[in-house]
């Protein structure tokens, strides 16, 4: 009975901490689709020497959607210049559904340094390159 009572208590801690790790990775699919924009942000700020505020601008057509299983598009902000939002859809778990992630552009001597900020989505769901 005593072994059947520590599994019991220690299927109670995992579990949650499972389904956490499993929503960590669906939201890392969103940073890596995300890869693509970030080389044509930066492939912009190289060539014009300013950040763009649209897909079209970084050389990206707007008809053309980035997505993925849990990831219903990765787009250019045209609030902030550089500025992708990645935005999760009905494929993903639902704490995730429709919340955002950002990455933020910054640039320093002519290098861009990219930030991962939580937009809407909770802080216990961020992969550990958005953590600090």
């Amino acid at each position: 009975m005593i072994v059947i009572a520590i599994i019991g208590i220690l299927a109670a801690i995992a579990i949650p901490a499972y389904k956490y790790f499993i929503i960590r990775a669906k939201v890392s699919e969103g940073i890596s689709l995300a890869s693509a924009i970030k080389l044509a942000v930066g492939e912009t700020y190289d060539s014009e020497g300013f950040s763009p505020d649209s897909n079209g601008a970084a050389g990206i057509a707007d008809s053309a959607t980035i997505s993925g299983n849990d990831v219903m598009s990765v787009t250019i902000s045209g609030i902030s210049a550089g500025l992708i939002i990645i935005t999760y859809g009905v494929g993903a778990p639902p704490e995730i559904q429709s919340d955002t992630l950002l990455l933020s552009p910054s640039t320093t001597l002519g290098a861009i340094q990219w930030t991962c900020k939580p937009g809407s989505i909770d802080n216990r769901y961020l992969p550990s390159i958005c953590r600090s």
